[in-house]
C-alpha cells in the first residue's frame, strides 16, 4: 500500500536507530554504528532515506561528525542557499533537515557558522528577480516546511555567537526599509519575529523518577500526547463550590488521609469529573441522585448550605464503590456503604476547616429508602444526614460516630442544615502517566480521540534529539535558572538531578558550561541533558493553589525569567526599533481611513517613546498579540480589508477594530508598568521623564477623555497681601509693606 510506505520507511528508520543506539541501561555489541555510518552511509550514493538517517547518526556521534565534516558532504550546497530544485536528487527540505539534524553536533554547528551558511540562507529566502510574480512581496514562494526548516537553520547557527548575531541585526535593520514599499506578512511572522526572539537553547531530558521503586519511569511512545494531571493545582476535585482556601486545606487533608494508605498513589492518578449537581431536592430526584453514584468510587460529595444563618460546606470522600440502585426501588430499604482506612468527611465554615473520620466500628455511609420512595443518605450514623425526604430533615446531628483529625477535643454542632448546591465527583482510576510534550502543565490518563492540546513552546519536534528519548526533550534557554525550569516544564518547584554525574542542579547554574562539560565527559548522552525529578515530590507539594490572573500567559512574568535575545539586543543597539516603528509610521501615512490612521498613529508614538526604556520593546516583541497587531498595521490590514456591503457587518468589522485598538493600549501601558516591576533603576526613571513619558501619558489621558491637551505655562503669579499685627510686621523687616502687610510672591 503505497498511502502507508512513508510511515513505514520512517518507523523502520526509528528501529534501525534503536537498534544501533540503545536507550541507557542497554548496550549494543553487535555492530560498530561508526563502522556502519562510514560504510553503508558516507561511501554509496546518497539517498534521501539515507540522507537523513546519517544525520541522526552524526547528531549523537562525534566520530560520526567528524567524518562528515571530512567528506565534506552537501557543505557546499548549504552554503550556495536555497534552490528550487532538487539537490542532487534530494529534496530541499531533506537537506535542511539533514543540517538541522547535524547541527545538534557542536562542531558541525562551528564550522558552518564559520562558512557564513546563516547569511546565504537568510538572503536566498528573498525574491532577487526583476520581475517577480508578487511585487509586493520579500520573500521567495517557498513551502512550508522548507520556509520553516531554513529560519530553525538560521537561528541555530547563529544563537550564541556574538559576532554573528550583530550581522544578522544589522541585515534585518537594512531590510526594515524593504517594509515601506512592501506588505509580507509572511516575511514578518515566520522569518523576521523568528530571528529577532530567538535564544540560544541547549537540549534537556526531564525524566519522572520513582523514589519508592528507586527506578526512573518511562513513558511509551503511544502515550506521548497524554498530560499529566497531578500537579498540585489539580490533585482533587474542581469544584466551585470550594474557595482557594478550602481547596488547599481539602488538598493537604487528602494527602494526609491517603500517603499513607496503598490508594494513594492510585487516586492521585485519577481522572475526576463531576457525575451529579442539583440545586435543590425533593423525593422525586433521590432515585435519580442514587442511579447517577451507583458503583462509582473512589467518590467525593460536596454540599452547601447554611447552617446556624451561616454558609457551611459538608463534605465526604470514599475509596470504596457505592451500591446499586436497587430494581425496583421499594420503600422501607437500606443499605450500607462499608468503611475503609482512608474514608474522611469535611466541615468548612467562614473560620473552621475540619476534617474528620469515622471510627472502625461504623459505616460510612447508609442509604435509606422511605414510604414515599424519597429517602436519605447518613453520613457515619447521624454525623450528617443527606435527606431527599419530607419526612427525615437534613442537618448535623451525632458527632460521636467520628474523630476530628484537626483537633481531637473539637466536636461539631448538632444544627439543621439547609441545602444550596449538591456534587457528586467521581474518579476514574487508571495506571499513573506522567508529563509529555504537549502539555506538562497538567497530568491526564486518557488520551482524547482529536487532542487539541497547547504544544510547549521550549519543545521542537524538528530535532532529531526526540528519537533517542521516551520523554520529550526540550531546548532550554541558557539563561535560565534551576527553579525556572521546573516551573516552566513542571508548574512546580522540584529538585532536579543530572543522570550523567549524579549531582543536584544547582539554581544558578551555568547551563552552556554544564551542557560543554557533558559533552566532553559523556559523548553517549546523545547531546541531551538528562536530569530527573521525584514525581512523588509533585504530586505530594504542599504548594498552595494561587487565583488565577488575566496576565498568567506572559511566561517571563510566570517563572520570573528575562529572555536574553543575542539578536534583538544587537538590534536595539543599531536603532533597529526606532526603524521598525519610523517604517510603521511612514506606512500609516499611505492609509485610506484617516480616522484609523490617527489613532494607531498615536498608539506608535507611545510605543517610540516607552521603547527608549530598557527592557519595554523586549517585552512588547514577546508578547504575541502586539507583536502581531504591530504587524497588522505595518501591513494596513485595517485599512486594506474592504468593506462589507452589509451596514451591520462594516459596523461590527469597525467595532472590532476599535476594541483592538483598546486593547493594544492596555497591554502597552500593562508592559510598561511590567518594566518598572522588574527594575528599580533610579537611572531608568530618570530616562522615562528625560524622553517625555509623562507627555505621552497626558496625550492619551486627553485622547480617552477628550479633554483638552494641556501645557505647561511658568509664570510669576500676581502679588497677593494679607494683614499682619504691628509686632509682626516689626519682625518682618524688609518684607513688610509700610501699612504692615506681608509681601508674597509665588511662582
Amino acid at each position: 500500500d503505497k498511502t502507508n510506505q512513508p510511515v513505514i520507511q520512517k518507523n523502520l528508520l526509528k528501529f534501525l536507530l534503536l537498534e544501533l543506539y540503545p536507550p541507557p541501561l542497554f548496550q549494543n555489541q553487535t555492530i560498530n554504528p561508526n563502522a556502519f555510518f562510514m560504510k553503508y552511509l558516507l561511501s554509496e550514493k546518497m539517498s534521501t532515506n539515507k540522507l537523513i538517517l546519517s544525520s541522526y547518526f552524526v547528531s549523537t556521534d562525534q566520530q560520526c561528525a567528524a567524518a562528515l565534516l571530512q567528506s565534506g558532504l552537501l557543505k557546499k550546497e548549504l552554503c550556495q542557499g536555497i534552490k528550487e530544485d532538487p539537490v542532487n536528487g534530494i529534496p530541499v527540505a531533506s537537506l535542511l533537515q539533514f543540517w538541522l539534524n547535524c547541527c545538534a553536533q557542536p562542531i558541525i554547528q562551528e564550522e558552518l557558522a564559520k562558512s557564513r551558511a546563516a547569511f546565504q540562507l537568510y538572503d536566498s529566502l528573498k525574491e532577487t528577480s526583476e520581475k517577480p510574480a508578487d511585487p509586493t512581496l520579500i520573500l521567495k514562494k517557498l513551502p512550508e516546511d522548507v520556509l520553516m526548516l531554513a529560519v530553525e537553520l538560521i537561528k541555530i547557527l547563529t544563537s550564541g555567537k556574538p559576532e554573528l548575531e550583530k550581522e544578522m541585526a544589522r541585515c534585518i535593520t537594512k531590510d526594515l526599509e524593504l517594509l515601506t514599499a512592501k506588505r509580507d506578512l509572511d516575511y514578518v511572522n515566520k522569518v523576521l519575529v523568528p530571528i529577532l526572539r530567538m535564544e540560544q537553547t541547549v537540549p534537556f531530558c526531564l525524566m519522572p523518577y520513582d523514589s519508592d521503586s528507586k527506578r526512573c519511569l518511562i513513558v511509551s511512545r503511544k502515550n506521548q500526547g497524554q498530560v499529566a494531571q497531578i500537579s498540585h493545582a489539580s490533585l482533587f476535585v474542581n469544584t466551585s463550590l470550594l474557595n482557594v482556601k478550602q481547596k488547599n486545606s481539602l488538598l493537604k487533608a487528602f494527602k494526609s488521609q491517603l500517603a499513607l494508605t496503598s490508594s494513594f498513589k492510585k487516586v492521585a492518578s485519577a481522572k475526576w469529573t463531576r457525575v451529579y449537581s442539583e440545586t435543590s431536592i425533593d423525593p422525586s430526584k433521590f432515585a435519580k441522585f442514587w442511579e447517577s453514584v451507583q458503583l462509582q468510587g473512589p467518590v467525593f460529595i460536596i454540599i452547601s448550605g447554611v447552617s446556624n444563618g451561616k454558609p457551611c460546606t459538608f463534605g465526604a470522600y470514599t475509596s470504596v464503590p457505592l451500591p446499586a440502585l436497587p430494581s425496583p426501588l421499594e420503600a422501607d430499604y437500606t443499605t450500607n456503604v462499608a468503611n475503609a482506612e482512608d474514608n474522611f468527611f469535611l466541615i468548612y465554615d467562614e473560620n473552621n476547616c475540619k476534617h474528620f473520620k469515622p471510627t472502625q466500628s461504623d459505616s460510612f455511609a447508609s442509604f435509606i429508602v422511605d414510604s414515599d420512595l424519597g429517602g436519605s443518605v447518613d453520613f457515619a450514623g447521624e454525623f450528617f444526614r443527606l435527606s431527599f425526604s419530607y419526612d427525615l430533615v437534613m442537618q448535623f446531628g451525632d458527632s460521636s460516630g467520628v474523630e476530628c483529625i484537626d483537633d481531637s477535643e473539637y466536636k461539631s454542632p448538632e444544627a439543621n442544615f439547609t441545602l444550596s448546591a449538591i456534587e457528586v465527583w467521581s474518579g476514574k482510576i487508571t495506571k499513573v502517566i506522567f508529563p509529555s510534550a504537549e502539555d506538562t502543565k497538567k497530568v491526564t490518563t486518557e488520551v482524547p480521540a482529536k487532542p487539541a492540546l497547547a504544544k510547549h513552546p521550549w519543545h521542537n519536534s524538528l530535532y532529531s534529539y526526540n528519537l533517542f528519548r521516551a520523554h520529550p526533550v526540550y531546548n532550554v534557554p541558557v539563561g535560565v535558572k534551576a527553579s525556572q525550569l521546573s516551573l516552566a516544564i513542571l508548574e512546580h518547584k522540584s529538585k532536579m538531578t543530572t543522570r550523567y554525574n549524579k549531582k543536584e542542579l544547582a539554581d544558578e547554574i551555568d547551563i552552556a558550561g554544564l551542557y560543554a562539560d557533558l559533552i566532553e565527559k559523556c559523548p553517549m548522552a546523545n547531546g541531551v541533558i538528562d536530569v530527573e525529578y521525584d514525581i512523588h515530590e509533585v504530586i505530594e507539594s504542599d504548594q498552595p493553589l494561587k487565583e488565577k490572573k488575566e496576565d498568567q500567559d506572559s511566561e517571563m512574568e510566570r517563572i520570573g525569567y528575562l529572555p536574553k535575545m543575542g539578536v534583538f539586543e544587537r538590534f536595539e543597539e543599531l536603532g533597529g526599533v526606532k526603524e521598525l516603528i519610523s517604517v510603521t509610521l511612514k506606512s500609516l501615512k499611505l492609509w485610506k481611513n484617516v480616522d484609523a490612521a490617527n489613532k494607531w498613529t498615536l498608539w506608535l508614538q507611545e510605543i517610540e517613546s516607552f521603547s527608549s526604556i530598557p527592557l519595554f520593546f523586549r517585552l512588547f516583541i514577546k508578547n504575541k498579540k502586539c507583536k502581531d497587531l504591530l504587524f497588522k498595521i505595518l501591513a494596513g490590514i485595517p485599512d486594506q480589508k474592504p468593506a462589507p456591503e452589509n451596514k451591520k457587518q462594516k459596523d461590527e468589522e469597525t467595532k472590532k477594530w476599535e476594541e483592538e485598538h483598546l486593547s493594544a493600549v492596555r497591554v502597552s501601558y500593562q508592559n510598561l508598568a511590567e518594566v518598572f516591576k522588574i527594575s528599580n533603576d533610579i537611572k531608568m526613571r530618570e530616562q522615562a521623564f528625560d524622553n517625555g513619558l509623562i507627555d505621552r501619558i497626558l496625550e492619551r489621558v486627553g485622547a480617552l477623555t477628550g479633554e483638552k491637551g494641556r501645557k505647561w505655562e511658568a509664570k510669576e503669579e500676581e502679588v497677593k497681601v494679607c494683614l499682619l499685627y504691628t509686632s509682626d510686621a516689626a519682625e518682618e523687616g524688609l518684607g513688610v509693606d509700610l501699612g504692615g502687610r506681608r509681601i508674597i510672591k509665588k511662582n
